[in-house]
């Protein structure tokens, strides 16, 4: 792997693999990319948190991940973006550089800790970005998610943040 390149996760992966594919990455200099697929593979990244560069959860998926990363702490309901940018949060002080929390309809929330938020002027420890999604007829929201990650990939290896 090469510093340029980018490793690409999937909850479908063992986890085993997800740490093997994390560890190689890690080592080569390459960001990784999370999608968790599922709330019950969703876990599979706490082991390799702080080696993920970006993770792209639901809000289902996060609430899973905050739960097992804070069992104790109660939640109100998941909606609440308040709520929302806790979890994000959640992950981000497990070592997740960056949290794109997906949110159907509404869009997505980039979140970052402001040592790797593109605006390091940030005043707070963390930096919330909503990103509202475009009006459209959706048929199915089968792949949405692999499509987010593979646009955002393209993206960054065109050189548009």
């Amino acid at each position: 792997l090469f510093p340029r390149d980018w490793s690409v996760c999937a909850g479908n992966l063992s986890p085993d693999m997800i740490k093997l594919v994390c560890g190689l990455a890690s080592e080569g200099g390459a960001p990784v990319w999370f999608e968790p697929v599922s709330v019950a593979k969703s876990i599979r990244a706490l082991p390799v948190m702080s080696q993920l560069t970006y993770i792209s959860p639901n809000e289902m998926e996060i609430q899973a991940l905050a739960d097992a990363l804070h069992p104790c702490v109660p939640r109100a309901a998941p909606s609440e973006e308040a709520q929302l940018h806790k979890a994000t949060e959640s992950l981000l002080n497990a070592g997740a550089k960056h949290v794109v929390l997906t949110l159907g309809s509404q869009g997505v929330i980039l979140s970052s800790s402001s040592q790797y938020a593109a605006n390091s002027q940030c005043a707070n420890k963390y930096s919330h970005r909503h990103f509202k999604a475009l009006s459209a007829s959706v048929l199915n929201v089968s792949g949405a998610g692999d499509c987010l990650v593979a646009g955002s990939l393209a993206g960054f290896l065109y050189g548009k943040p």
